[in-house]
């Protein structure tokens, strides 16, 4: 943990004000991951640099025709004492450590897939409507950090990935009909998760306004306070009118 923060103490100011010399980024991101033996660390430090300088390349693209270097990337790859969540957490942590210096951050969740064609992806998930298609891979859903003000890039804080089994293709998971649920975090704690379960049970008509303005605010991207505080007054206000009878009227008049 020692070398960890010192490691990043060393790196963090370059990483605050540019990110374009790919080997300092790659030492400050990974250098002070623990794996066991430092010539690993070393090599997986290189294999950062080089990705992050040929983004979009393979291993052995990014390599440009040196050997060593392309045997070196697959040895790390194949060696059993390094774990991906070892190489991740790594990663989390540095970007947990910029993160304290923003005052307001944005998470932003997007999902992709990954698709391969050689032989060893029979062994992964269908990534397309056909589960009998040739191609197949992962599912990635990543969460990456942004500075609200300055829309900065701070990080990856975190990622999933999994195969989607080709037995379960067509069949509706039950999670598709659980209660909807929705994460708020307000000054670093979270909201209980089941509090839009009691909501919407004790004032169904008001619950639907709410989540009406919530999709409505998403949709247009509103970001400024004032504008979303009247809205929430403006909901409220409608939910209450449609609960003592004027229903229809407010009906009418609403998003839906």
């Amino acid at each position: 943990m020692i070398k960890f923060t010192l490691l990043f103490l060393n790196k963090v100011s370059f990483m605050n004000s540019s990110l374009s010399d790919s080997s300092v980024w790659s030492e400050a991101l990974f250098g002070g991951i623990e794996l066991g033996d430092k010539r690993l660390t070393k090599r997986l430090v290189q294999i950062g640099n080089q990705l992050s300088s040929w983004s979009g390349s393979s291993l052995s693209q990014s390599s440009l025709g040196d050997e060593a270097l392309v045997e070196g990337g697959y040895r790390i790859l194949r060696n059993h004492r390094v774990k991906a969540s070892q190489i991740a957490s790594g990663g989390y942590d540095v970007t947990g450590q910029l993160a304290k210096s923003h005052e307001l951050l944005l998470a932003i969740e997007d999902a992709t897939s990954l698709v391969y064609s050689h032989e060893l992806s029979k062994q992964l998930g269908y990534t397309s409507n056909n589960p009998h298609a040739k191609a197949k891979g992962y599912q990635v859903h990543s969460t990456i950090l942004m500075d609200a003000a300055t829309e900065k890039t701070i990080g990856l804080i975190a990622q999933n990935r999994w195969c989607r089994n080709s037995t379960a293709y067509g069949k509706v998971p039950k999670e598709i009909n659980a209660p909807i649920k929705i994460k708020k975090v307000i000054n670093g704690s979270k909201i209980p998760m089941n509090w839009n379960s009691d909501f919407q049970k004790k004032w169904p008509t008001l619950y639907r306004y709410v989540i009406g303005m919530l999709m409505f605010m998403n949709i247009f991207n509103i970001k400024r306070n004032i504008i979303n505080v009247l809205w929430l007054g403006l909901v409220i206000i409608a939910g209450l009118m449609a609960s003592q009878g004027c229903y229809s009227l407010i009906y009418q008049s609403s998003l839906f």
